[in-house]
């Protein structure tokens, strides 16, 4: 009897808060959103990472000047 009493308690919730499932979609949408945009970022982060070691590397003094 509790399981029915349950079922009939979560389908009245389900027609009762229509709005509660619409939030629930539009969290699971701004999550996906918010980690497609920080997955773009931390590859942006790591392109500027390669220019910056790319520009320290390419300048670099001769070993034997450092050990003047």
């Amino acid at each position: 009897h509790q399981a029915q009493a349950q079922r009939a308690h979560q389908a009245h919730q389900a027609q009762a808060h229509p709005v509660q499932a619409h939030q629930a979609q539009a969290q699971r949408a701004h999550q996906a959103h918010a980690q497609r945009v920080h997955q773009a970022q931390a590859h942006q982060v790591q392109v500027q990472l390669a220019q910056a070691q790319q520009a320290h590397q390419a300048p670099q003094a001769p070993p034997l000047l450092w050990h003047h």
